[in-house]
């Protein structure tokens, strides 16, 4: 997953030769980052260090890096870990895939509905949706391929 993470931090975590990923994109202040899980939990877990008790062990010349740091832990914190963007496409996936199969499927609270009878359970939040997401796909292929006419 890519991640938009000031540049000041990664640059002394990439230094200290820990696991970064790698830049995709350089901007002003900032990167973007692809990052895996191991990746995003490491350099999360390092900015959180600096942020909480590198606060009282660096000195004053660290104040820039500790803010880097601190703003790093939030942006990584707000667009998640790649699990949960993971998560999030798949339900978005099935969401817009559901409103765009010409009334085939039609979403009603937490189920999807097929017009042939068969029906999803969703939640539009976690991993759950990505099985589901395959499983409708095969599903409206089946319509597609004739299979259920």
């Amino acid at each position: 997953m890519i991640y938009r993470i000031p540049r000041a931090f990664y640059d002394d975590h990439v230094s200290r030769e820990l696991p970064a990923g790698s830049v995709v994109k350089v901007l002003a202040k900032k990167y973007d980052v692809a990052l895996d899980a191991a990746e995003y939990d490491e350099l999360l877990s390092d900015a959180r260090f600096y942020v909480g008790e590198g606060v009282g062990v660096f000195g004053a010349e660290y104040v820039g890096l500790i803010a880097s740091a601190r703003a790093t832990v939030k942006a990584l914190v707000a667009a998640g870990s790649p699990a949960e963007q993971a998560a999030r496409m798949a339900a978005e996936a099935l969401y817009v895939e559901v409103h765009a199969s010409d009334g085939l499927l039609v979403d009603q609270d937490d189920a999807i509905f097929c017009g042939c009878g068969q029906s999803w359970e969703v939640t539009y939040s976690d991993g759950f949706d990505a099985e589901t997401l395959a499983q409708v796909r095969q599903h409206v292929a089946g319509h597609e391929a004739g299979h259920f006419d």
